[in-house]
C-alpha cells in the first residue's frame, strides 16, 4: 500500500481493504492475507537481513502489525492473535506449517486497533548464519482462532497490514519512553519478550506492567547475552478545560450550516445532544461543543446570528403608459437596502423620470440582492388629429367627386363608410366621419358634405332617335328654381321655349328637324327670390 496510488485501490489511508488506515511512519505498509476460512491459503512477508546474525548474539526485533476493516472481496475483516516472525540461516519457500517462529503475539492478544498499530516485539539469541525472516501465520486453519472484532457478523477473512520491521543487535535495551496519560486511565509498560527473568520497580516479574500513578518506572531484563535495564516516566495528567468563542453572522442563504471545531476530539457533545465532531444548524443561537482530547476538556462556544430574509419587496409598478404632455413619473425602489443602482447611473431608492423607455433598478442589502424593471410609454400620435377641413359641398347631378383627406399620419384610420385608408372619394352629399384609434385616444373628424345649388342647360344634344342625349333639358339640382328656357336659332328666331323643367326640346322646330349647329339659349331661375339669368350657345349634332 502506498500514497502515491491516487485509485485508492492499494493506496494509503484508503484502500479496497480498508476505510482509514494511516502509515505508522512514512508514506507506504504491507498487507498480506493471514486467514481465508478454508484451504490453508496464507501469505507471507520475507526478507534477507543486511548480514548474517553471530552466534551467541543477542538481537531485538520488533515489528507492527493493523486489521484491515475490509477485504477486497467486499467482506468486512476479522481479525486473529496469529502472528509471527520465523528468523532462519535459509530463505524457506515450503513447508511454512512446519515451522517454529521465535516471535511470537501472546495468544489472545487480538489486534484490534484499526486506526493506530500492534507492537509485536521479542529477543532472539542467535545460532549463528540466520539470515532470513519470514512473518505470518504459521498455524494451519483448525489452529488459528480469529474474532470478529467490528460485529459484524461477516465472512471470517483475515488481511493484516505490516509495518516498521525492525531486526537489530542488542546492545541496551530502550524501548520504554516518557509518556503523559490521562488521569484516571492505565498504561501497560512492556519489553520484549524471550529474556530469562524480568525485574520492575513495582516487583513484578512479568514482561508488562499496567501503571496508573505517576512515577518513574525501571526493569531490569536477565538474558543469556546479559542484563539490560530501561525507565520511562509516566505522568498522569490532571484535566482541566479551554475555552473558546467563535461569533459568525451568516445570511439565511447559508443554512443550513455546518458548525466545525477544527479540531478531532476523542469525544465530543453539542449543547443540542448531538454527539458527531459537525454539526449541522438551521437557525440561529449559541451552540456549545463539550469535548476531550489527550486529558483535556475543552468547551467551545459559537454565537451565531442570523441575518432573516427581508419581507418580499414592493416591486416597481407595472409597465405603464402615459397620455399627457409635459409628464414626470416617479418610480421608487423598495426602501431599506444599502445600496441601489439605477440604469440612470442614479444610487439613490427613487428617481424621476420624464422620458420612455425601460428602466432597471438592482438593489441589495448584506444578505439579499433583487433587480426589477418597469417600461414608461408614451403614444406617438397623443398631439396628432384627423383634420377633415370645413363643411364642403358636391354636385352629384354631373356626376362630381371629392376627396375627403384625414390630413394626419396615424394609424387604424376607420371611416364612416367602412373604408380604412387616410382619404376617400364621395360623390353624394352626407355626413362622414374618420377616426383613428391609437395608445392613449380615439382621434376624430367629421365633415358635412351638403349638395350643391345647381341649374344649367348641357352644352349639346343629338336627336337622333338613338336614345343617348335625344332632348336637350334643364340640368337642375332644385328645379323649383327654374322659370324658363329659350332656344333661338342664328337668326335670332325662337325656335323652343318651355317653363317646366321637365319639358325638353326635340331639336324641331314647327314640326321640321332643325339643321346642325350652334344654338343660342336664354335660362332664367330664381336665386334667393330674385330672377337669374343664364346665356349660352350649345350645340345640336345628329
Amino acid at each position: 500500500m502506498n500514497a502515491c496510488d491516487v485509485s485508492e485501490t492499494v493506496g494509503v489511508p484508503t484502500s479496497i481493504f480498508d476505510i482509514y488506515q494511516p502509515a505508522r511512519t512514512g508514506d507506504a505498509y504491507l498487507g498480506f492475507w493471514s486467514y481465508l476460512n478454508t484451504g490453508n491459503y496464507r501469505e507471507y512477508v520475507q526478507a534477507q537481513l543486511t548480514e548474517p546474525m553471530v552466534a551467541g548474539g543477542c538481537y531485538y526485533v520488533e515489528f507492527y502489525v493493523s486489521p484491515a476493516t475490509k477485504s477486497d472481496f467486499s467482506f468486512d475483516n476479522w481479525t486473529c492473535d496469529c502472528i509471527s516472525m520465523h528468523i532462519a540461516e535459509d530463505r524457506p519457500l515450503t513447508g511454512l506449517f512446519g515451522l517454529t517462529p521465535q516471535i511470537n503475539t501472546v495468544p489472545g492478544a487480538f489486534y484490534t486497533d484499526t486506526v493506530g498499530w500492534t507492537l509485536i516485539s521479542g529477543i532472539y539469541i542467535a545460532e549463528g548464519g540466520e539470515e532470513w525472516i519470514t512473518i505470518g501465520n504459521f498455524n494451519e486453519d483448525d489452529e488459528t482462532t480469529v474474532f470478529d472484532f467490528l460485529e459484524e457478523d461477516a465472512t471470517p477473512y483475515v488481511y493484516m497490514f505490516l509495518e516498521d520491521v525492525l531486526v537489530t543487535e542488542l546492545s541496551d535495551l530502550d524501548v520504554l519512553n516518557d509518556t503523559v496519560v490521562c488521569a484516571g486511565e492505565t498504561i501497560v509498560l512492556t519489553v520484549p519478550e524471550g529474556a530469562g527473568s524480568y525485574l520492575w520497580s513495582t516487583g513484578s516479574t512479568d514482561p508488562s506492567i499496567s501503571v496508573t500513578t505517576t512515577d518513574t518506572y525501571w526493569v531490569e531484563v536477565t538474558t543469556d547475552c546479559g542484563v539490560f535495564t530501561d525507565s520511562a516516566y509516566i505522568f498522569f495528567s490532571i484535566d482541566d478545560v479551554l475555552f473558546s468563542d467563535t461569533a459568525l453572522t451568516l445570511c439565511h442563504q447559508e443554512l443550513p450550516f455546518v458548525l466545525d471545531p477544527g479540531v478531532a476530539y476523542e469525544t465530543q457533545v453539542w449543547n443540542t445532544g448531538d454527539t458527531t465532531l459537525l454539526l449541522e444548524i438551521e437557525a440561529g443561537g449559541i451552540y456549545i461543543l463539550s469535548g476531550y482530547a489527550a486529558c483535556q476538556s475543552y468547551a467551545d462556544t459559537f454565537y451565531i446570528e442570523v441575518i432573516e430574509q427581508l419581507p418580499d419587496p414592493s416591486p416597481l409598478p407595472d409597465d405603464t403608459l402615459i397620455c399627457a404632455v409635459g409628464w414626470t413619473a416617479l418610480l421608487e425602489a423598495a426602501p431599506g437596502f444599502d445600496s441601489y443602482l439605477w440604469s440612470t447611473g442614479d444610487n439613490t431608492p427613487t428617481i424621476t423620470v420624464n422620458a420612455a423607455g425601460t428602466y432597471t433598478v438592482e438593489y441589495a442589502s448584506t444578505c439579499d440582492n433583487y433587480f426589477d424593471t418597469v417600461t414608461i410609454f408614451e403614444d406617438p400620435y397623443f398631439l396628432e388629429s384627423p383634420d377633415l377641413g370645413p363643411d364642403t359641398i358636391v354636385c352629384s347631378i354631373i356626376s362630381e367627386a371629392i376627396v375627403l383627406d384625414a390630413n394626419a399620419d396615424l394609424p387604424n384610420y376607420l371611416w364612416n363608410t367602412g373604408q380604412t385608408t387616410p382619404t376617400i372619394v364621395v360623390t353624394e352629399a352626407g355626413v362622414y366621419w374618420v377616426s383613428s384609434t391609437t395608445a392613449c385616444l380615439e382621434h376624430a373628424d367629421t365633415i358635412v358634405v351638403n349638395a350643391c345649388s345647381f341649374i344649367n342647360v348641357p352644352n349639346a344634344f343629338s336627336p337622333n332617335n338613338d336614345g343617348i342625349n335625344d332632348w336637350l333639358t334643364v340640368l337642375c339640382s332644385d328645379c323649383d328654381a327654374f322659370i324658363s328656357l329659350s332656344v333661338f336659332n342664328r337668326w335670332g328666331q325662337l325656335v323652343f321655349e318651355s317653363n317646366n323643367p321637365l319639358n325638353g326640346w326635340d331639336g324641331t322646330f314647327e314640326g321640321k328637324e332643325q339643321p346642325i349647329g350652334s344654338y343660342a339659349f336664354v335660362l332664367r331661375y330664381s336665386d334667393a327670390g330674385t330672377e337669374a339669368l343664364k346665356q349660352g350657345y350649345i350645340t345640336l349634332v345628329r
